[in-house]
C-alpha cells in the first residue's frame, strides 16, 4: 500500500500516477520527469526542463553531463548555478553548459533535495523492494583506480597498493564514456581494475560477488545484506525548504555476511588492498509520483578487501552478523530515533573459516549499503537515506607451538578469530562516498567550479550499533 500527503493540498490518498510506466521506454532509460502545478512548490532557482527522458541524447557514465535536445523548454532558462530538474535521474546544480553537434551539453553537480523543494509532504507505507532497474556506470572516470591515485586517494581509502607517483594529466581528456543503457534486472555486472563483480538486488537482500586472479592471488568470494522480501516505509515533510520530519524503515533484513576463498601461488605472498569495488552501478526502484514529483529507491554498494596470506596458502574466511528485523529512523521535533540493532554469529562465523598455510592469513572487507528514497542517480541521489557498514575482519593464526593447556588434545593449534563492526548513518539530503567525491573535484577544476561537498541537507552521522569480538583458542592466545 503507497500513500502520500502534500503539504499544500492537505490530503492523504494515493500517490498521482504518472502517465508514463517508469519501466519501459525514455523513463527506463533516462528516468520520470517531474510535474509542475501539482502540489508541491518548488525553490526559485529550480529549472523544470520539459520532456523528460525523451529530450534526453546521452548521459556519460559518471551521471554529471547530460546532452540535451536543443528544441527541450525550460533550457535557456538554465546557467551556472540553477538547479536542472528534467528526470528523478537528471537532477542538480549547474556547473557548465555547452552547445556541441550532438545537443546541449549541462553538467551538473549534487544538490540536497531542500534545494529543490519548498514545501512538500511525501509518505509511502509497504514499499516492495522489486522489480529494479540497473543504471551502470560502467566506465565512470571517478571508479577508475589510476585516476583515483591522481587524484589523491590513499591506500587506506582502498586503493591499490603500493601507491605509485603518477603524472595528473589533464581532466580535459578524462574518458568520459556515455553510460550504457538502463535495464530491468536484479543482477549487475561489472569490472574494476582486475576484479569481475556481479551485484543483485533486492528481493532476498543486496550483495556483491566477486572474482580475481593476478600475480598469483586468485580469490572468489560474496559479501552483502541479507533480506527476506524486504519492504520499506518512508516519510518526509519539508516546509519553507526546512526539514520537519522524516523516517525510513526497511523490513525483512537478517543479516550482513561475508565469505572468500583464497589460494596463492608458491612465492608468492600476498598482502594488499583492492580498489573500492561496487561503485559502478546501482539498482533504482520506482516509489511512484508524489504530486508532481517522482521518487525513486536508490540503492548503492561498496566495498574494500584487504587480504594477507603467505604463499602455497589456501584460505577460506566467513563472517556473520545478525540483523533485527527492522532497520531505520525517524527524525522528529529536533530529535532523532534508532530502530536498529545486531550481534555477530560467531559460532557459523568460526566454523567457516580455516587456512592452510605456514604464517598467518587473514581477510577484512569494509563494506557499504545505502538506500535513498528521493531523486539523483547513483551515488549522488538526495532524499531520505539510511546507510549501514560493516567491517569483517577473519583470520587463522598460523601453528603456535606446543598447547600446554590441561587437556588439550592437539599440541601443535591453529587459532581463529572473528571481529565485527557495524555503524549505522542516516538523514536526509546526500552523502557521496569520500573516494568519489575526490575524484569528482579533480575533475570539476577544469570548468573552474567550486569543489562540492560530501555531504549536504541534514546528516545525523554514523552510529556504532556492533563492536564485537571472538576467537578459537585452548590456549586463549590469538593472533
Amino acid at each position: 500500500m503507497i500513500l502520500c500527503v502534500s503539504l499544500l493540498v492537505g490530503c492523504t490518498g494515493s500517490s498521482a500516477a504518472s502517465s508514463q510506466d517508469p519501466r519501459a521506454g525514455d523513463a527506463l532509460a533516462y528516468g520520470l520527469a517531474p510535474a509542475p502545478d501539482q502540489g508541491t512548490t518548488f525553490r526559485s532557482d529550480v529549472v523544470l526542463v520539459e520532456g523528460g527522458g525523451a529530450s534526453v541524447r546521452s548521459v556519460t557514465a559518471d551521471g554529471l553531463t547530460w546532452t540535451l535536445a536543443p528544441t527541450a523548454r525550460g533550457l535557456a532558462d538554465l546557467e551556472p548555478g540553477r538547479v536542472m530538474f528534467l528526470t528523478d535521474r537528471a537532477v542538480g546544480r549547474v556547473v557548465a553548459i555547452q552547445t556541441t553537434d550532438a545537443g546541449v551539453e549541462v553538467t551538473v553537480g549534487p544538490v540536497d533535495i531542500t534545494d529543490v523543494i519548498e514545501d512538500g509532504e511525501f509518505a509511502a507505507e509497504g514499499v516492495p523492494l522489486d522489480d529494479p532497474i540497473v543504471v551502470s556506470q560502467e566506465g565512470a572516470f571517478w571508479a577508475d583506480p589510476e585516476l583515483q591515485r591522481q587524484a589523491g586517494v590513499g591506500e587506506g581509502e582502498g586503493a591499490d597498493v603500493p601507491v605509485e607517483p603518477v603524472l595528473l594529466r589533464s581532466t580535459a581528456k578524462l574518458p568520459r564514456p556515455p553510460a550504457p543503457p538502463a535495464i530491468l534486472s536484479e543482477i549487475a555486472n561489472a569490472r574494476t581494475g582486475s576484479f569481475d563483480l556481479q551485484g543483485s538486488c533486492c528481493g532476498k537482500g543486496t550483495r556483491v560477488g566477486i572474482r580475481y586472479s593476478k600475480n598469483g592471488l586468485v580469490m572468489t568470494g560474496e559479501l552483502g545484506l541479507e533480506m527476506d522480501r524486504p519492504t520499506a516505509d518512508f516519510s518526509l515533510k519539508i516546509s519553507g525548504a526546512r526539514l520537519e520530519y522524516a523516517g525510513l524503515n526497511l523490513t525483512g533484513t537478517a543479516g550482513i555476511f561475508a565469505k572468500l576463498h583464497a589460494t596463492t601461488a608458491e612465492g608468492k605472498p600476498t598482502n594488499g588492498y583492492s580498489p573500492p569495488l561496487g561503485q559502478d552501478f546501482s539498482f533504482a526502484i520506482p516509489v511512484g509520483t508524489f504530486f508532481g514529483i517522482p521518487l525513486t529507491m536508490v540503492v548503492t554498494q561498496k566495498f574494500t578487501v584487504a587480504v594477507n596470506m603467505a604463499g602455497s596458502a589456501v584460505f577460506d574466511g566467513t563472517a556473520k552478523v545478525k540483523l533485527g528485523t527492522t532497520l531505520g529512523f525517524r527524525y522528529t521535533h529536533g530529535r532523532w530515533y534508532n530502530t536498529s540493532g545486531a550481534t555477530l554469529d560467531s559460532a557459523a562465523s568460526l566454523s567457516a573459516t580455516n587456512a592452510l598455510s605456514v604464517g598467518i592469513s587473514y581477510a577484512q572487507f569494509d563494506y557499504t549499503v545505502r538506500v535513498t528514497v528521493g531523486f539523483g542517480i547513483a551515488n549522488f541521489a538526495a532524499g531520505v537515506y539510511l546507510s549501514l557498514a560493516a567491517r569483517l575482519f577473519t583470520a587463522v593464526g598460523a601453528p603456535i607451538g606446543f598447547n600446554i593447556a590441561e587437556g588439550a588434545e592437539d599440541p601443535i593449534e591453529h587459532c581463529r578469530r572473528v571481529d565485527a563492526e557495524l555503524w549505522l548513518d542516516y538523514g536526509v539530503g546526500y552523502s557521496i562516498p569520500a573516494v568519489v567525491a575526490e575524484v569528482v573535484n579533480f575533475f570539476l577544476r577544469a570548468f573552474n567550479s567550486r569543489p562540492i561537498e560530501r555531504e549536504g541537507g541534514l546528516p545525523h552521522g554514523w552510529v556504532k550499533i556492533l563492536s564485537q569480538k571472538d576467537h578459537s583458542s585452548q590456549s586463549g592466545f590469538c593472533v
